[in-house]
């Protein structure tokens, strides 16, 4: 995905975890990890547009992407090259289509 992405000019900055613990991680291969909904106001605040809600549960993916839709991000769609989308398609934002799709 993050070679799609470097095609795509965008790069990802940091990723965002709700929760924090004493335990939870400082970073995912060298990407920080912040928490906290107010750290997402702070990266917009600092002129970041762009976001991509990667959350499998649909539940708290939708009730992110809602917040995030209310603070103005923009979000991003990261599709493969190498998938097959006909172009008849009608295609949201904040998608992502893998490889062989």
């Amino acid at each position: 995905m993050s070679d799609r992405l470097k095609s795509l000019n965008y790069s990802i900055d940091c990723c965002i975890n709700k929760v924090y613990s004493l335990d939870s991680p400082s970073s995912i291969f060298s990407i920080p990890i912040i928490s906290g909904n107010e750290k997402l106001q702070e990266k917009f605040n600092l002129g970041y547009r762009k976001v991509f809600v990667a959350i499998g549960d649909n539940q708290i993916r939708e009730n992110i992407s809602n917040y995030v839709r209310r603070i103005g991000f923009d979000f991003i769609n990261i599709i493969s090259d190498k998938a097959i989308v006909s172009n008849k398609a009608v295609l949201g934002s904040g998608i992502l289509i893998m490889p062989g799709a």
